[in-house]
């Protein structure tokens, strides 16, 4: 009978999350420079904060700016910098201050 692991509680466990962006073909910046770089960002964080604090206050800015159809999107940088789809709504100078604002807060 396989060895059962000990119970690690949530405030002992850690997530992982990795994002990039860019591209690695040098050509590709000649034709848009936001392509010029590629980047690969990680992100180590306790579950416990994950799971409830963080989770929370980023699902309320989202509903609060996006709208409650809306709560559940993916924060992804292209899509904001475009202000397309969903994100259009950040073409409106005060609400994409606040967002800007709200987020900055969440990170910070």
């Amino acid at each position: 009978m396989p060895e059962l692991l000990p119970f690690i509680t949530p405030n002992k466990r850690y997530r992982l999350f990795f994002d990039e962006t860019g591209n690695g073909d040098l050509h590709a910046a000649k034709k848009d420079p936001y392509q010029q770089y590629l980047s690969v960002t990680g992100l180590v964080i306790r579950q416990d904060i994950h799971d409830g604090d963080l989770t929370q206050k980023l699902t309320t800015l989202k509903t609060d700016i996006f709208g409650q159809a809306n709560a559940s999107c993916i924060l992804h940088r292209r899509e904001i910098m475009d202000r397309k789809g969903v994100f259009a709504a950040l073409n409106d100078d005060g609400l994409r201050a606040k967002f800007d604002s709200r987020f900055k807060e969440i990170v910070t």
